[in-house]
């Protein structure tokens, strides 16, 4: 690939990168540390979408074939072995034949509105998704120790003991 071709694409993809890893709070992270935390996201996370969607990324630019030809989601981990760090990354761009210029303008438009265009697909999913769960934290989180102090208010509100001196006479320990 001619150099020009490769430092566009490589720009590109960077500033990708850099607005990806701001996203998920890594700005200060390596590409080689975000790399790692990605593959592994989508090893142990990847659903057949996301698995899908990180092979047609890696298909194009990371051309592995199986024996018949194809290109399979089961072959993701050699995709991130191959652009892990940036040295790879820029070596298999150098080592690509050089793409015509169409192919050039979209790649670097798909770099510039992937990260846009999932912002807008992801905001209506994540408003249907519920808010977290509201009210005071408990203070006894350990449920044995809640059962013990309620068996204790039990026993003595049983025993005559007005429930609310009963509830102040039993000393916990929170949690």
């Amino acid at each position: 690939m001619e150099p020009q071709t490769r430092e566009r694409i490589v720009n590109e993809f960077y500033r990708l990168f850099d607005g990806l890893t701001k996203a998920l709070g890594f700005e200060n992270q390596s590409y080689e540390e975000t790399m790692q935390f990605v593959h592994a996201g989508a090893l142990k996370y990847g659903d057949k979408t996301v698995s899908s969607l990180l092979l047609a990324a890696a298909q194009k630019l990371v051309p592995f074939r199986s024996d018949d030809g194809s290109l399979r989601p089961e072959s993701i981990a050699e995709y991130f072995a191959a652009i892990d760090t940036k040295e790879k990354l820029e070596q298999r761009l150098e080592a690509a034949p050089e793409p015509d210029p169409r192919t050039v303008t979209l790649a670097i438009s798909i770099f510039r509105t992937l990260l846009p265009t999932a912002r807008e697909v992801l905001l209506p999913f994540a408003k249907k998704l519920p808010h977290p769960p509201g009210g005071r934290p408990r203070l006894l989180s350990n449920p044995d120790e809640r059962r013990r102090i309620c068996l204790e208010i039990g026993v003595l509100h049983a025993k005559g003991v007005d429930l609310k001196v009963a509830q102040g006479r039993i000393p916990f320990r929170g949690t």
